[in-house]
């Protein structure tokens, strides 16, 4: 029978229901061994069915990535972004994370893709890229087993529990089912062996190798993902502060105060050498950011974006309970962001901060030690993302929860563990009642990361007014033949984009300062770039479908397009019936001219003049007997010449 645990003023010294005392590495006896390998099948059996997904959102860059063949230079990739681009370019997405990379080329020669020319995204070698997601996933939920032992003291039962939950949780389904989520498994192994191998008494075996070992680790752990930084900076002193506060006995011995003074300038040296060598090597702090990514981040007034943020922050506590949702991007307009102190979504942001605020209030008042560590733990592996420090390419996703969820995990067992006694088997029950809905999430929604089609077709449908994930299902839809789909897509995505736009696009006011005014024209640039690329986009696989498409779905297109003009959608009817009109297949269909004509009064509607007219200037050229197509470019040839 295990001890109590003999904390001190800490953490009574009675001990902690549900906790053991301190758990050094010579404690994996055959309950603890069977326990991890438990939650590690448990890991493989729920994740096993992405062993056969296709490639889906990022992946392509992984696999076209030119640095994971096994000819390319190892040097390259220290001066490569994470796609195999130049970490100073202009196609760069300023995410330098070697280790990830080098991983991707092991899983390349292994699964033996061939090295001639372009790897197909369906290729059978893909398979081994995705048993190493599996196999990292089942990894990570054995070092959350040994966690809960060592840093939170808990029991096999309890730590088990924690694991199985960690297993299950579906917010992992992106970090497994996809390549690029690798990045952040490997982060979390890494903090979670440098947490893990950190020495906590000098009478431990090798401890100076061990504090070495868990520095090297941490720092490792920051060339798989930025977040990693948060294990060395933080996490480290924390962890040995912690064990202090624990263990009165401790504080005395020399070893452990030098421990942690070295640690601390150890954290505090490494901090400034990565923002010197960050700012040395990286240009930009993040990828090319957009509204369209990050709306909310692009607010002018700082509190409202505060508040934004807050709300997301309250999103992200909620979603490590059970997340609603699940898309790979969560773009414009996912989120919608604040627009005042009174609006009463902004009682979800202060709900979350308050829980937070209580908990770490009550650990530190009752002296319960571990379980601030675990709080602080969870926050801090939350801030990288937090868009509070800077601004990151997505305002939520579902792999920056990934870290998080490690100390949550653990959070949910050690709450659990500490009821009375009188009420344990209804507390294990809780927990086997939340993994079982956790894991028959996992299993309805492994199958949707399967191919492009149903995770963006998933995506649209969770999220109606993400523009991207509308305009990337309507893609789907014509790669699959299904016309109309990708016309009412389309239709969707371009209508959501100029709300955007309107709400984004900032305007002209007197009062503001030149150097504000020169941010506002920039950000007016960068907004209009970025509608035209969505319509070249649009209008590139629109322009594809035309070929292959019947009469009758272009006539469902006009029809689509003339109710969005009805409806004072000027903007997307526009776009829609620029592709049919130049497209010109119904030229049999007696519409054409119509279609034309309906094209020029849009434009005029909308004041484009210049496209008005040379729309008008070309349909002259189709159609000489109209008089309405001269009469139009001879009125508007002052407003576009």
């Amino acid at each position: 029978m295990e001890r109590r645990v003999q904390s001190g003023a800490g953490d009574k010294a009675r001990g902690a229901r549900g906790t053991a005392p301190f758990v050094g590495p010579g404690s994996w006896r055959v309950k603890g061994c069977v326990a991890a390998a438990a939650a590690a099948a448990l890991a493989v059996l729920l994740f096993a069915g992405t062993l056969h997904a296709e490639v889906v959102g990022d992946d392509t860059n992984v696999v076209d990535n030119p640095d994971i063949r096994p000819n390319a230079s190892l040097a390259a990739a220290l001066t490569h972004d994470c796609w195999g681009s130049g970490i100073n370019t202009a196609t760069s997405n300023s995410q330098w994370r070697p280790l990830t990379v080098q991983t991707y080329r092991a899983d390349f020669w292994l699964g033996a893709c061939p090295t001639d020319g372009r790897v197909p995204y369906a290729h059978a070698c893909l398979r081994t890229f995705h048993a190493t997601n599996v196999a990292l996933h089942a990894l990570a939920s054995v070092l959350v087993y040994a966690a809960a032992r060592r840093l939170a003291g808990l029991t096999v039962a309890w730590a088990f529990a924690g694991a199985a939950l960690f297993a299950a949780h579906p917010i992992h389904v992106e970090s497994v089912a996809t390549l690029y989520g690798r990045a952040d498994v490997l982060c979390a192994i890494l903090q979670l062996t440098a947490l893990l191998t950190l020495p906590t008494g000098g009478s431990e075996p090798w401890s100076v190798l061990r504090l070495l070992a868990s520095f090297a680790c941490a720092v490792l752990s920051i060339t798989c993902k930025e977040t990693g930084i948060v294990t060395a900076v933080l996490l480290l002193p924390l962890v040995a502060a912690t064990h202090l506060l624990i263990s009165p006995r401790e504080r005395g011995t020399i070893f452990s105060m030098v421990k942690l003074r070295v640690l601390a300038a150890l954290c505090f040296c490494t901090a400034l050498a990565i923002l010197a060598s960050r700012a040395a090597l990286v240009s930009a702090w993040g990828p090319p950011l957009g509204w369209i990514d990050n709306p909310c981040a692009f607010l002018e007034e700082a509190p409202l974006r505060l508040l934004s943020a807050a709300r997301v922050h309250a999103a992200a506590l909620a979603y490590l309970i059970y997340p609603l949702t699940h898309s790979p991007n969560y773009g414009y307009d996912s989120f919608a962001c604040a627009k005042g102190w009174l609006d009463p979504r902004n009682a979800k942001a202060v709900a979350a901060y308050a829980v937070i605020a209580f908990a770490a209030v009550y650990a530190l008042v009752r002296r319960r030690w571990r379980l601030l560590q675990l709080i602080v733990w969870g926050v801090a592996n939350y801030l990288p993302a937090a868009n509070l420090i800077f601004r990151v390419g997505s305002p939520f996703a579902d792999r920056l929860l990934y870290l998080p969820s490690v100390p949550f995990c653990i959070l949910v067992a050690f709450v659990l563990a500490q009821l009375p006694k009188k009420l344990r088997f209804a507390s294990l029950g809780a927990a086997a009642m939340l993994a079982s809905v956790w894991a028959y999430t996992v299993l309805a929604r492994v199958p949707m990361w399967q191919t492009p089609n149903s995770l963006w077709s998933a995506a649209a449908a969770q999220l109606p007014h993400n523009v991207l994930a509308l305009h990337n299902a309507g893609i789907e839809c014509e790669k699959l033949g299904d016309y109309r789909c990708a016309a009412e897509m389309f239709g969707r995505a371009f209508e959501q984009y100029d709300i955007g736009r309107a709400a984004f696009a900032p305007v002209k006011t007197e009062q503001k300062q030149q150097k504000r005014m020169q941010s506002r024209h920039e950000r007016v640039g960068s907004a209009d770039r970025e509608r035209k690329e969505l319509l070249e986009l649009s209008m590139r696989a629109m322009d594809e479908l035309q070929r292959a498409a019947p009469d009758a779905v272009w006539r469902d297109v006009v029809s689509l397009a003339l109710v969005k003009a009805k409806s004072g959608k000027a903007r997307t009817a526009a776009g829609l019936l620029n592709n049919v009109a130049r497209s010109r297949c119904l030229r049999d269909t007696g519409r054409e001219e119509a279609v034309w004509e309906a094209l020029v009064a849009l434009q005029v509607e909308l004041r484009d003049y210049r496209d008005a007219y040379w729309t008008a200037h070309a349909a002259r050229e189709l159609f000489p007997e109209n008089d309405s197509f001269n009469r139009t470019t001879t009125l508007l040839a002052p407003s576009a010449l």
